[in-house]
């Protein structure tokens, strides 16, 4: 008989360490959600942080962030023409007053009453730009990057007529 009890000593202790390893198991399984789910937020706090940093300081950034701000800028007006010419192939705008989009000829927001008289439509767009430093859009007034002091890589004062040939 002392085999059988032995041998029921070492299954229920088996049994006990397989149950207390699966709720090990379990309780890292649930640890690591929690895990990734704090290192989510705070990405997105970060991301809030830097946002709210760029909007604040976006006129007069610190040397450190020229840059980065130069980058971001020129991303959010390429995004900017990229949604406006989206709306235009699907013939519609947004609405100044509340943000909504509305059919590109309407006088008034179907969302919020507003009036808001169609945008004039823009002739062919000239080809932006660049800082050939920072990937800034460059304004075309100035000769320098506002972003990162770069100069312009050819000032418009000293640009050349092709037709005028080189000179010696």
């Amino acid at each position: 008989m002392n085999f059988f009890d032995d041998l029921g000593e070492v299954i229920t202790s088996t049994g006990k360490n397989v149950v207390q390893r699966t709720k090990d198991l379990a309780e890292l399984s649930r640890l690591a959600s929690v895990l990734a789910a704090e290192r989510a937020e705070t990405e997105r706090l970060y991301g809030e942080i830097g946002r709210l940093y760029y909007e604040q300081n976006h006129d007069c950034p610190g040397e450190e962030y020229l840059l980065l701000f130069g980058k971001t800028t020129a991303s959010r007006l390429r995004a900017e023409k990229v949604e406006a010419r989206m709306q235009r192939l699907k013939s519609l705008r947004s609405c100044p007053a509340c943000g909504k989009e509305i059919p590109f000829e309407s006088q008034y927001c179907m969302f919020c009453g507003e009036k808001s008289d169609p945008p004039q439509v823009e002739e062919e767009e000239t080809p932006e730009e660049k800082c050939v430093s920072c990937g800034a859009v460059l304004p075309k007034e100035g000769m320098f990057c506002p972003f990162c002091g770069t100069a312009k890589s050819t000032p418009p004062s000293e640009e050349k007529d092709p037709s005028e040939g080189n000179e010696p």
